[in-house]
């Protein structure tokens, strides 16, 4: 991991990222509890489809009890006294645009893990293929290699991908989770 802060508004995340969120003029991020801070995941969700952000750890959990407020209904449903109740906070789009996002880790070519998925920035801008308008999606292999995944690129699609040195790698899958892996040839940086 590489202490790169990127600072990003809600249109730059990736989808897949995981980003704490500072509100304007702080420094910090906003926190949960003490030391705990706020996380998203940014996913495609809804109707229609579009980027929202998924709170990671805002999770409320009750018991089912004799005085739950919604007692007879849940019990209507099967649920039965003593079980444990979990309801996620829902997702969110459309933040002040002075919000902005910081990816909770980054790393660089040189010390990105194994099966993960990552959006390339360098100098602050999410990076794009050469003559193209769309975004780098790139892969570790089980061998540190950098793999480009975005079908669209034809002439980069599932070929080892070299990087400058300065460019920063946000994780878009949780790491290590991203597990196969085809590598055709290298593409020139």
């Amino acid at each position: 991991m590489t202490e790169n802060k990127l600072f990003l508004t809600e249109r730059e995340v990736p989808v897949g990222a995981a980003v704490a969120v500072y509100l304007e003029g702080k420094n910090e991020p906003e926190e949960l509890e003490p030391g705990k801070p706020m996380v998203f995941r940014v996913l495609f969700s809804g109707v229609p489809m579009r980027k929202k952000f998924h709170p990671v750890e805002l999770i409320n959990l009750s018991v089912l009890s004799e005085d739950h407020p919604d007692k007879d209904f849940l019990l209507g449903l099967g649920f039965k006294i003593g079980t444990v109740l979990s309801l996620k906070a829902t997702a969110m789009h459309g933040f002040n645009p002075n919000v902005r996002f910081s990816p909770l880790q980054t790393f660089t070519s040189r010390n990105a893990p194994p099966n993960t998925g990552f959006a390339v920035f360098v100098d602050n801008k999410r990076m794009e293929y050469k003559n193209s308008e769309r975004f780098v999606d790139l892969k570790s292999d089980k061998n540190g290699r950098l793999i480009s995944i975005n079908g669209y690129e034809y002439d980069s699609y599932l070929k080892e991908f070299n990087l400058a040195p300065e460019a920063v790698l946000v994780p878009t899958s949780d790491i290590g989770r991203y597990e196969k892996s085809v590598i055709k040839e290298k593409v020139p940086a």
